[in-house]
Formats: C-alpha cells, sequence, structure tokens
C-alpha cells in the first residue's frame, strides 16, 4: 500500500460508515485541479508523466453529520482521485486503462472498509461512468465485491437529474415547455420520465442525428419516446427531434436541460430568447459569449448543505469550496453517494437505464438531510434564486 494512504491506527472516521467517491482532475487551471495539485504536494506526489501510470490519491476527506430531526447515520467520506486530466482520462477508457486505475482505488477503499468493520458506498464520478460503463465492469468484473453485504456502488447520476428538476421548480417557471437534450442518456432519460414533478406543458426529447442512410439514433430516440408516454400517460405531449439548431425554437420552449456526455457546444442561436438553460453536460455544453443576452445560462447537477452543521470541517483540510459551484456545493452524484451511505441503502445501481423511483428518493433524502440545489451560476457570476425567477417572470 502507497506510504500516502495509510491512516493512523485510531482516526476519527474509523467507526463511521464510509463513502468511496472516485473521480480525476478536469481542466488545468480551475479551482478543484489547484487543489488536487496542492494534495499531490502534501503527500509528496507528483502530477505523473504522459506515460507515467497515475495511481490515485485521497484528495479530500471530511464527516457528514446529519441534522437532529434526521434518521440518517454520520458517515465519512473519501474522495479518491486519479491525477489526470479529463482528457487523458478519456482517451485511456477505449484502452480499458481508465478502468483500471479507477478499480484499484475502489478496491483499495473497500479493503480498509473491511478491516475497519463498517459498511461502504463506492460512487463513480465525471468520467469514470464512462470507465465502469455506469458500474457494469465493476459489477461484472468484482463480484466478490458486489456480492458483500457491507459493499453498495451507485454512478450517482439520479442525484444530479433530482437536483436538476429541482433547479426548475425553484426558477419559478410554470407549466415549462421543456426540452431535454441527451434525452436517452443516463441524466436525460430519467429526467425525462420525470418530469412530471415539474407540471411541463409538453416535454421535446432531442437526441444526435444520425448519419446518412442509418436510423439507429432515431430508434433509440423514439424508443425513449415511447418509455417517456408510457410513464406520463396523458398528462402532457411528448415530441422528439434530431435537429437542436432547430428543434428548441420551432417549439419555442422556455426551458432546456443539457445532460449530454460528449463534446456538444449549445450555441445561443439556437435556444429562444427567454429561455432558462440547465446545463448538466460534461464537459459543459454552454461557453460565454455576448449573444446569450436575453437568455439565462445557469450549471445544473449540483447541490448545496444549507446547513453548515451538516458538514462540520467542511470537505477537509480548510476546504469549503472544492469547485463544484460554491461553498458547500458538491457534485449531485457525489452527494447521492453521501445520502446513500447515510440512510443505510444497500444495492448496486448501474447503467444508464435509471428507474424513476431512484429520483424521488434522491429529492425525498436530499430534503431531510438539507443537500439542496446550487445557487445559480451563470458563467461564474454568482446570483439568487429570487434574481432567477425575476428573469424568468419578465420573459413571459
Amino acid at each position: 500500500m502507497k506510504s500516502h494512504l495509510l491512516r493512523p491506527l485510531c482516526w476519527a472516521g474509523k467507526k463511521m460508515a464510509r463513502v468511496a467517491f472516485t473521480g480525476h482532475a478536469l481542466i488545468p487551471g480551475v479551482r478543484s485541479s489547484n487543489q488536487i495539485g496542492d494534495s499531490l504536494g502534501r503527500v509528496g506526489v507528483d502530477w505523473p508523466g504522459p506515460d507515467d501510470h497515475p495511481g490515485f490519491i485521497r484528495w479530500i476527506s471530511f464527516p457528514v453529520i446529519p441534522p437532529a430531526a434526521s434518521s440518517g447515520r454520520p458517515v465519512w467520506v473519501d474522495f479518491y482521485v486519479v491525477p489526470v486530466y479529463a482528457n487523458r482520462f478519456h482517451k485511456a477508457i477505449k484502452s480499458g486503462e481508465a478502468y483500471s486505475w479507477v478499480e484499484a482505488a475502489a478496491e483499495h477503499a473497500i479493503q480498509e472498509a473491511k478491516v475497519d468493520g463498517v459498511d461502504i458506498v463506492v460512487g463513480w464520478g465525471a468520467y469514470t461512468k464512462m470507465a465502469t460503463e455506469h458500474g457494469y465492469l465493476f459489477a461484472n468484473r468484482r463480484p466478490e465485491y458486489i456480492n458483500s453485504p457491507g459493499v453498495s456502488t451507485t454512478h450517482g447520476d439520479a442525484g444530479s437529474a433530482a437536483l436538476t428538476l429541482e433547479a426548475v421548480r425553484l426558477s419559478g417557471i410554470a407549466r415549462p415547455r421543456l426540452a431535454v437534450i441527451g434525452a436517452y442518456g443516463a441524466i436525460g432519460g430519467v429526467v425525462s420520465r420525470a418530469a412530471a414533478v415539474v407540471d411541463p406543458e409538453f416535454v421535446l426529447l432531442v437526441g444526435p442525428p444520425d448519419k446518412n442512410g442509418e436510423i439507429r439514433k432515431l430508434d433509440r430516440l423514439q424508443e425513449q419516446k415511447r418509455v417517456v408516454e408510457e410513464c406520463v400517460g396523458s398528462k402532457y405531449p411528448v415530441h422528439i427531434n434530431q435537429d437542436k439548431a432547430t428543434a428548441l425554437l420551432e417549439h419555442r420552449v422556455n426551458v432546456v436541460i443539457v445532460a449530454t456526455g460528449g463534446e456538444m457546444t449549445l450555441n445561443p442561436s439556437e435556444v429562444p430568447e427567454g429561455a432558462l438553460v440547465l446545463d448538466v453536460a460534461t464537459p459543459p455544453a454552454c461557453f460565454p459569449h455576448k449573444d446569450w443576452i436575453n437568455r439565462l445560462v445557469l450549471s445544473a447537477g449540483c447541490g448545496q448543505f444549507a446547513d453548515k452543521n451538516v458538514i462540520p470541517e467542511g470537505f477537509g483540510t480548510g476546504i469549503w469550496d472544492c469547485g463544484a459551484g460554491g461553498d458547500c456545493v458538491l457534485w449531485g452524484c457525489t452527494g447521492e453517494t453521501i445520502a446513500r451511505a447515510m440512510f443505510r441503502w444497500k444495492g448496486h445501481l448501474v447503467g444508464q437505464n435509471i428507474p424513476t423511483e431512484e429520483l424521488h428518493w434522491c429529492l425525498k433524502h436530499f430534503q431531510e438531510i438539507g443537500f439542496v440545489a446550487q445557487p445559480p451560476l451563470s458563467f461564474g457570476e454568482k446570483s439568487a434564486w429570487d434574481e432567477v425567477q425575476e428573469f424568468c417572470r419578465k420573459q413571459k
């Protein structure tokens, strides 16, 4: 075992239920990457070279203590990071290298929890979802862990989806004309099926175009439409479109959820004036541009601990802002993994087809611990929900 991963015989979280969340660095220069660099320096490890095996480190570690009225239990969170940037990690997915990096981190965390005699929930973050096929590869290759009664796993996308729909509710838009770009992906799929929680006028499912002569992607989009209609019945219409350049404008949507997992860009000219755009994409689909005027783009999919007492030590080592969107803000998939451990959930949430009841589970349990939709953040500029609501009122 690497010396920097060793812990004292007695440490604060030794007997707490455990959360092991896995990830990687994003891009150079952002807050989280700078903090990961600091963590590497503290343990005497350098950023790996392009041909070096990167290994993994514990980036941040901290306790989460539920409110007194909650039925949850205290848990200890370890955020394990493969110290390579997203572009290298993404390239390593196809060869299987990325999976091996993440599996090593998960195995270390599980073995440590077993030695300490505590339950553990492992979560997959950022591109580790792709590397593990949303947990399927780990489930298939490590059955000894999957069948262990003290080990659970989740990719956390139900949490990100729940917080995104909560952001729609907080915007104050009644009967939103809702478009979901990336409609048959993990987050887009469950958002589409659970959209009834925001009582939309209709839902527009937007998928990527097919190559000439192919209909494979159209078939997937039509199947998603059938599944959504099966969920919502006659509550509201469900439309589909494969051309995002015209789809949003033709349907005059006023809320756009972007939940793509690839390098897709949404341009201002493709979005009706007055629309609210919630960008959950990884990497982001929207970039600063003067033509966003009369449109509002917000980062989405993350949550904030409303009561700092729930994270009494912040995110550890003096960190309150880890780069997810402000003080006490964490990625929604991390928040879900924490909630699963706090409320003694057992199981394995794998694959992109997320049952809608898992999103509702997140809405309920996030409310109990005060994990709320992240404060509005538009291209780094902070605002408040009453300002968002005022924008939306003016655009009617």
